[in-house]
């Protein structure tokens, strides 16, 4: 686990920070801009204190910014958005495809090839 945070410690703050379920909302907010009013974080539904250490951490990790008085994303919040949120999104949603995959190579019915020749086309690359 240490090489992980020598080798990759931006990486590891990133999955740290978004591992909380109040800095996910911040950064979902931010993927369609949000005003920065003295009401957002009722808005999210957070006390201020968790709105303002969240939006820091987030604004610090350079996955969200202000310009013009609305938080948006980076160009790099958006890659981490669009790779890991919605990418998430869609494994989630095909999870029944990978058990069943599971259940076959389990089995011992069917060789490697042919499971994989029929699941190829319900996987990200």
């Amino acid at each position: 686990m240490k090489s992980l945070q020598r080798e990759y410690p931006k990486a590891e703050k990133i999955f740290e920070l978004l591992s909380k379920k109040d800095a996910i909302a911040i950064f979902v907010e931010a993927s369609k801009g949000f005003a920065a009013k003295i009401d957002s974080n009722e808005k999210i539904g957070m006390s201020r204190k968790q709105y303002y250490v969240r939006l820091a951490q987030l604004v610090d990790a350079g996955l969200i910014e202000k310009s013009k008085e609305v938080y948006e994303q980076t160009a790099f919040g958006k890659a981490v958005y669009n790779k890991h949120f919605l990418g998430m999104k869609a494994l989630v949603r095909d999870v029944r495809k990978y058990q069943m995959e599971d259940v076959l190579r389990k089995s011992n019915k069917f060789n490697k090839s042919d499971i994989d020749e029929v699941f190829s086309g319900t996987k990200e690359n």
